[in-house]
């Protein structure tokens, strides 16, 4: 079974879609969403807003960087019976 960053990727299975083709999508929508200052276009009020979007921002710019990582190492072949978040194929 292939499981995606701990969850079960059957959507990966039904669509087709490869593991490097899904991790090349993840990149360009990510990364399309910072180049483009997705999340400069909310409103809200209050502090607590505020916190959230830069956490929300924060924790998208991690997540591309750990999915480039994992499309680096799945495209030089470091991924042959490990699944992308490491745990072994079931």
């Amino acid at each position: 079974m292939i499981y995606l960053f701990g969850a079960k990727a059957y959507m990966l299975e039904i669509l087709s879609v490869e593991m490097r083709e899904a991790l090349e999508l993840a990149v360009k929508l990510e990364r399309g969403m910072l180049e483009h200052r997705f999340f400069d276009y909310f409103e809200g009020s209050g502090p607590s807003f505020l916190q959230d979007m830069a956490v929300l921002k924060k924790e998208t710019e991690e997540h591309l960087k750990s999915i480039t990582d994992k499309l680096d190492e799945f495209m030089m072949g470091n991924t042959d019976e490990e699944s992308i978040d490491g745990d072994k194929n079931e």
